[in-house]
This record gives C-alpha cells, sequence and structure tokens, in this order.
C-alpha cells in the first residue's frame, strides 16, 4: 500500500470543441495518515555562534536545540556544527539515548556567541557530518540538514553564486531546511539556498518564535511519508505544457511536451500541489474522453521503505458550448488564486521598495479579497493572513525593521505550500506540525536551567565535542594561549559560575585569542 494518494484535476473537465483552450492543470500529492511506527531521523544541525546572536537570540535558539533533542528517541542521530569566524563540531553523529540527550543538552547550555559569520564553512562541515552519519547507518532514515542564522556572511564564501552552489553539493536523500533569524540575515540568500538544497527557508521574527517553528518543522519530518519526489508530465505532441507556476525545480523539453518537477518530500496528511498552464487543441469531434496525456508521480516511500511509481491518465471531454463548464472547478480555482496572491506579494515587495506603500497595501487587498471570493475554508483563512499580516507589515518603519524578509518568506509558503512564516504556518501545518509546534512554545518559559556539567565529566567524551576545544563556549583553534590544542581530562572547559573559565578562578569573559598564522584552511574557511 502506498503512502501518497495521487490525483489530478483540470479547471474545467468539459470544454467546448473547435476551440483550442489555456487551461490550469492541477496534480495533487496527499500524503496518507502514519498508522504505526516512524521512521527514524538523521539531522544535522548548523546553528550561527557570530557576535550578532548574543543575548536573547541565542538563548532561545539554544532552549529550541534542547527540546529538539528532547524529542529525539534512541532510533534518531543527532549531529550539531556551531560556527562564526571558525566552524567547530560540537557533536559527531550520535545515537539519541537518555544518558548521550544529558551530556548534548550541558553542551549546547555551555555555547556562548563569538565573531563573524562562516556560512560557507558551517554548510559544508554540516553535510559532512551527515554523510558521516550515513556511512554508520541507516539508510532508512529521514536526513536533514538544518541550518540557523541571523546575519549575512562575513567569512568564508560569502557569495550568493559560492553559498547556493555549496547548498546543492547535499549529501544522498538529504534536503537543507534554512532558518532566517531576525531583521538582518539575507532572506533571499536563504531562499535560494534553502531550494537549491531541495528544503524550505523559515522566517523566525522574533526570538520566541524559534521554539514553536523548529517544532512545526520537526512534526513534520516525524510524519513525512515520501522523498525524492518526482511528478513527470507527457502530453500528446499537440498538448503543450505553458508554464509550472509552483516554486519547484523544473526539468522540461523543447517541445513543451514534457516536464519533470521535482517536488522533494510530502509529510503524513500534507497535500501538495503542482499546478501547470497548458494548452488544448481544438477538436473536430469526441464522442467520449481524450486522453490527453499522463501524469507519473516516482517516490521513495517511507512506510514500504521502497520505490514507488504511480501514473494517472489526464482526460478531458469535449462537448457542445452549452453542455461545456461554465465555472473552474473550486479545489484549482483555489491553488490559482493562493499563486496569484504569491504574485502579489512579490509585486508588494517592489512597491514598497520604491517607497509606495499605499499602492503596496492596495495590491495585497485585491489579492485577499480574490481569494475571499474562492469561498473554501483554506482560501478563507490565507485572505485573513494577508490582511492581518502581510498588510500590517507594509507601512515604512515596519518594512524596514523586518516586514521586507517576512513578505519575501511568506510569498514562498504560497508558492510551495508550506508555511515558512508564522502567519502561513497556521493555515498550511499539518495536525502533527501544529501540535509539535505547540509543544515546544507551552514549554519555552520552562526551558531546562542553565546547569552545566558537574565538575570531573568531560563533555568532549563518547562522540562530543568533535572538533575545537572550547573555553566559555568559544572554539579555541590552539588553545586558549594560541598555543597547542589542549583539553584537560576531568576539567569542564565551559564557563561556571564563580569559576571563570576552565575552572581557574580567571574572569567570566573567555579570552579571544589572536587568530593564530599556522590555523588550517580546513578549520578557518570552508
Amino acid at each position: 500500500m502506498s503512502s501518497l494518494i495521487v490525483s489530478a484535476r483540470l479547471e474545467k473537465s468539459k470544454v467546448v470543441r473547435e476551440k483550442s483552450h489555456t487551461l490550469h492543470l492541477q496534480v495533487n500529492l496527499e500524503g496518507k495518515k502514519i498508522e504505526g511506527k516512524r521512521k527514524p531521523l538523521s539531522l544535522g544541525v548548523a546553528i550561527d555562534l557570530s557576535s550578532s546572536m548574543q543575548g536573547r537570540k541565542v538563548e532561545d535558539a539554544k532552549a529550541g536545540l534542547e527540546k529538539l533533542v528532547d524529542h529525539l528517541t534512541e532510533q534518531d542521530t543527532l549531529t550539531i556544527v556551531a560556527f562564526s569566524t571558525v566552524v567547530w563540531t560540537v557533536l559527531e553523529p550520535t545515537r539519541m539515548s537518555q544518558d548521550q540527550k544529558d551530556r548534548i543538552k550541558a553542551e549546547i547550555r555551555g555555547m556562548h556567541t563569538h565573531s563573524s559569520t562562516n556560512l560557507s564553512g558551517a554548510t559544508v562541515a554540516t553535510y559532512d557530518q551527515v554523510r558521516k552519519a550515513a556511512e554508520k547507518r541507516l539508510k532508512e532514515s529521514v536526513s536533514r540538514a538544518l541550518l540557523f542564522t541571523d546575519g549575512q556572511p562575513t567569512a568564508g564564501d560569502a557569495s550568493m553564486e559560492g553559498l547556493v552552489k555549496i547548498a546543492k553539493a547535499r549529501p544522498e536523500d538529504t534536503n537543507l531546511i534554512a532558518f532566517g533569524y531576525g531583521e538582518d540575515y539575507n532572506a533571499e540568500l536563504m531562499t535560494h539556498m534553502a531550494k537549491a538544497g531541495g528544503g524550505d527557508a523559515y522566517h523566525i521574527k522574533t526570538p520566541d518564535e524559534f521554539g514553536p517553528t523548529l517544532g512545526r518543522v520537526l512534526g513534520g519530518l516525524l510524519t513525512c511519508v515520501a522523498q525524492n519526489v518526482k511528478v513527470t508530465l507527457k502530453m500528446k505532441p499537440d498538448v503543450k505544457i505553458l508554464e509550472v507556476l509552483n516554486d519547484f525545480d523544473v526539468d522540461a523539453n523543447d517541445k513543451k511536451t514534457e516536464a519533470t518537477i521535482t517536488v522533494d518530500d510530502v509529510y503524513s496528511e500534507e497535500k501538495r500541489r503542482v499546478l501547470c498552464e497548458i494548452e488544448l487543441p481544438a477538436m473536430d469531434n469526441s464522442s467520449r474522453p481524450f486522453k490527453y496525456g499522463t501524469a507519473t508521480v516516482e517516490y521513495q516511500d517511507l512506510l514500504s521503505n521502497e520505490k514507488h511509481a504511480e501514473e494517472i491518465s489526464l482526460e478531458v471531454e469535449y462537448v457542445k458550448e452549452a453542455d461545456a463548464d461554465k465555472e473552474s472547478d473550486k479545489e484549482v480555482a483555489e491553488q490559482i488564486a493562493i499563486l496569484k496572491a504569491a504574485k502579489a506579494q512579490e509585486e508588494a515587495m517592489k512597491l514598497a521598495q520604491q517607497g509606495n506603500f499605499t499602492a503596496a497595501q492596495s495590491v495585497i487587498r485585491g489579492a485577499a479579497m480574490a481569494l475571499q471570493d474562492v469561498g473554501t475554508v483554506f482560501s478563507c483563512s490565507l485572505a485573513d493572513d494577508l490582511k492581518d499580516n502581510v498588510q500590517s507589515f507594509l507601512q515604512a518603519d515596519k518594512y524596514a525593521a523586518g516586514g521586507a524578509h517576512y513578505l519575501h518568506a511568506n510569498k514562498a509558503s504560497y508558492r510551495s505550500g508550506r508555511g515558512q512564516t508564522l502567519g502561513a504556518s497556521k493555515a498550511m501545518s499539518t495536525p502533527s506540525m501544529k501540535a509539535m509546534g505547540a509543544s515546544f512554545d507551552k514549554h519555552q518559559a520552562g526551558a531546562a536551567p542553565n546547569v552545566l556539567p558537574q565538575a570531573g565529566t568531560d563533555p568532549h567524551a563518547v562522540g562530543l565535542g568533535g572538533g575545537m576545544p572550547q573555553i566559555g563556549g568559544v572554539p579555541q583553534p590552539n588553545g586558549p594561549f594560541g598555543g597547542p590544542p589542549v583539553i584537560v581530562p576531568g576539567v569542564n572547559p565551559f564557563v561556571q559560575p564563580g569559576t571563570g573559565w576552565a575552572g581557574t578562578g580567571k574572569p567570566t569573559a573567555a579570552p579571544v585569542p589572536p587568530k593564530p598564522k599556522h590555523l588550517s584552511k580546513k578549520r578557518t574557511r570552508r
């Protein structure tokens, strides 16, 4: 039994003879509800510990990561990479036994902010750790790389082209999920990197959104039923595929008769939609439904752990004008309005950048009314999102203070069908995603206290702390004073209240050594 329900709908299933028609075709991929045991997760997490993350941002990020650890089980594998100017491995690929969880959470609590943002090195290092996990395990796992940052790349390869190329070189069966944090990160870069890595880019406007956003993503991953999903459309020679309207990767032939659309993955109880514009030829006469093409869906079925393929026929009826459909299929009309709303948000962003906020608000009001007119529960919920959330950011002060990032991520939500902002997620999240998001939010205020490992324990043992030794949570490439790297057995290298760094009684602020000249490129810049 397959994990997806595949169907197709044409904007109008009965069309007038002797006329050509430009219509919308929608292919639906609906994940079945999971019954029984889920697939294990293999997660690689890269967290930005540059100076701009200090304070509430890093504390909420650490609390969210601790909750992530709490929700994983012994069947799951986690690796953590931290980055500032340099990149270091906090946790080698490790199974989430309870004993390991306690040690990992202590390691997370000891993290401190420091220096610049080496996004390229972090992505490469996280991919490397995910590959290490794959070598040990676990082909049956759901594998993802998660990247958290609040800033612009300022170290390593900081170019858009270079970072997208790095993101695209993802490990097999692994997608990149990016989280942009606050007002200063490069929203366009995060979106391009996530798309190149086969995943999504999520916008976190304020620190208290970190936990719920991470929770919703985890809720989806825990219920992933299909991955490596591809939809291939093959049309008759006189039927043309004019455009694929979603923001998916498309590989089409020159004749416009074939196209393969990469959707990547589908969660349990999630409905992903592929919307295309096609051109049908005029027909003189047809006494039965005309088969104008096929849609084949291929994917790795995570419920049966087998590759699966399903083909469905695409048909239309040519009829007399009196018998032709006068109105569009409601479900297709809904998706058309959603994608038009995505375009409206893009247009509103251009107007806002020109300072014309009145016109930008007018564009969004029009898109909201169009969604309202469709009349479905889903379309009306998105109309409310435009009115309550998007509209509020189209003011000069709010747009400059993070509104532009919100619209960029919200537009991507509408095009992909996954809620990448707080507003869109309310309408687009599955029951499991909503429940997990609420779980992370509910306990945010009651996060575990910042208690460090007891003296005499070594947080770098048993797969922890692989990479650079740390003092006060700051990576020390060649030891605290520029000498050879040192980890003293039995001494906790993190800040401990009242004892200073490394338990010496020195000041609690971690020392920042001069950059050693002989550092290897592998550790400083990737």
